[in-house]
């Protein structure tokens, strides 16, 4: 048939099954978010709902308090997601998603969108950071400045065996 595609997708060398949906994260270009909410309700929102129900409630509150450690919203926890600027709004959506502890990879759709270039140096930073802890990220960033391509580039980000 003209035009038709087929095959196989495969991450670290096995074909993907219906429980890759569970295994990967997925940040929207918009953040969208319950504005009333705290930082810390909705990460543990997303952690007490999507993780595994083999995982204990005290282990997935532990794992949320890594995320904020991470992603340096410590101090911001408590904060209303409403009140936050548009950098702090792109960690939430981020760690909304770490949250669910993807296995595999995290995909982000332009996760500097909107940002001024001081912002957006540091969400690619934020990235490289969680790439060099072993997390799988796959993005889009559209007019990407220099210091930004160094960024990526300084070091190989780590890819599977895709």
């Amino acid at each position: 048939m003209p035009g038709a595609l087929s095959g196989t997708i495969f991450v670290d060398g096995r074909p993907i099954d219906r429980s890759f949906n569970r295994q990967i994260g997925y940040c929207q270009q918009m953040d969208i978010h319950d504005e009333t909410s705290t930082v810390r309700e909705a990460f543990e929102f997303s952690a007490l709902l999507r993780q595994g129900p083999e995982i204990s409630k005290d282990s997935k509150l532990s794992y949320v308090n890594s995320v904020l450690y991470t992603l340096g919203l410590v101090d911001l926890q408590d904060a209303i997601i409403g009140s936050l600027d548009m950098e702090k709004k792109k960690r939430v959506t981020i760690g909304v998603e770490l949250c669910a502890k993807p296995k595999s990879l995290l995909f982000l759709d332009e996760p500097t969108s909107g940002l001024d270039s001081q912002g957006a140096s540091n969400i690619v930073a934020l990235l490289r950071r969680l790439a060099d802890q072993g997390l799988a990220i796959l993005c889009t960033i559209h007019q990407a400045n220099q210091q930004q391509f160094e960024q990526v580039s300084a070091r190989p980000w780590r890819f599977g065996n895709c």
